[in-house]
């Protein structure tokens, strides 16, 4: 790490270590994350998060906390046990909407402005073929002037369980995970924005799914009475249980989004939900 100065720990958890960071050279503040080898993933599952990383750094959508720099250090052991993935990350300063949620929920409107922006910046990923796969109130930041930023691009394990987990990432409905596991991402944090709770309370994967299966998510309105029937409609159209049911992609979010936002229907949000959540019945 020689371009780096380490200046203080952030926090450690079950996705690193991230450390508060500053360029040598330039000065520059930076996010450095770190994942080690048999704490945070085997040395294969290291070498798989590193090629998304670089899959991510031309993203260079204001909403997406830019990728700066990926390398490995170690690997030296014959079971490559002392390999570490280090991520250098653009710092944004601010806190992260998970912490927000811990004061309230937000109002319908300014979740939906939120959340448009972070459709635009899952458009551009998509079309470049990169996902997410974590998107979640904890990945999204807050710079000083407000303005949302979707982080840590290409980290996602989709082994760590969070109750804005898609039915696919936690083995409750069949197939790969893709472009649709963020639409149901972004469905969830906008649902947990405007009401202060994720659609299921459940962190578990096997709680996560049981609630699944015992039927779809509550209703918006039925705690928020003020939100309009179309963001419910938009939050229904991510959140159904097959991913070739939801959105058509982010760009038809974001303008349905916008739609809402300027008062006017959805577009999409209606045909989608006719297709909802066969929880408990076929699919």
């Amino acid at each position: 790490m020689p371009a780096y100065l380490i200046e203080g720990t952030l926090r450690r958890d079950a996705t690193g270590i991230a450390y508060r960071g500053r360029h040598r050279v330039t000065r520059s503040a930076v996010l450095l994350k770190v994942l080690m080898a048999g704490q945070h993933a085997t040395p294969e599952e290291l070498d798989v998060l590193r090629g998304r990383v670089e899959a991510a750094r031309p993203l260079a959508h204001a909403a997406i906390q830019h990728v700066l720099e990926a390398w490995e250090q170690g690997g030296s052991a014959p079971d490559r046990s002392d390999l570490a993935l280090w991520v250098a990350y653009e710092q944004v300063e601010g806190g992260n909407l998970g912490e927000g949620l811990a004061r309230g929920p937000l109002p319908w409107k300014r979740a939906a402005e939120i959340a448009h922006e972070i459709a635009d910046a899952l458009d551009e990923a998509h079309r470049r073929q990169v996902v997410h796969l974590a998107v979640r109130p904890e990945n999204l930041l807050l710079d000083p002037e407000g303005y949302p930023k979707l982080a840590e691009f290409g980290l996602a394990r989709p082994g760590i369980p969070n109750p804005y987990a898609a039915p696919e990432l936690i083995g409750a409905e069949p197939g790969e995970p893709g472009p649709a596991t963020d639409l149901w991402g972004l469905g969830a944090t906008l649902h947990a924005l405007v009401t202060g709770a994720p659609p299921f309370g459940f962190a578990t994967r096997d709680a996560l799914r049981a609630a699944m299966d015992r039927g779809e998510p509550p209703r918006v309105s039925k705690s928020k009475p003020d939100v309009p029937g179309g963001l419910e409609r938009v939050i229904r159209g991510c959140l159904a249980r097959t991913p070739g049911r939801r959105y058509p992609g982010a760009a038809e979010l974001r303008d349905d989004l916008g739609r809402v936002i300027a008062g006017q229907p959805p577009r999409h949000g209606q045909a989608t939900t006719r297709l909802l959540w066969p929880f408990g019945g076929g699919r």
